[in-house]
């Protein structure tokens, strides 16, 4: 994955390359970011670049929101 774009549309479509290799059903904590902070609180956060992140809880309601947007 290059970007947060890629990782956001492997994520959404239920792409092995991101689903956990202990638990099928569910997406590896350990997926890529790509720059910028880590956010302060992480929570319901799966990645991030310098300016967006991906949130959400399943692929049904995963979004790339801009980081001012979750302040």
């Amino acid at each position: 994955m290059k970007n947060l774009n890629e990782l956001f549309q492997l994520m959404i479509s239920d792409n092995p390359l991101v689903m956990c290799a202990q638990d099928p059903d569910q997406w590896s904590t350990d997926l890529p970011t790509f720059g910028g902070k880590e956010p302060v609180c992480t929570l319901g956060v799966w990645s991030w670049d310098e300016t967006r992140l991906i949130v959400g809880t399943c692929n049904n309601d995963l979004e790339i929101v801009r980081r001012k947007d979750t302040a």
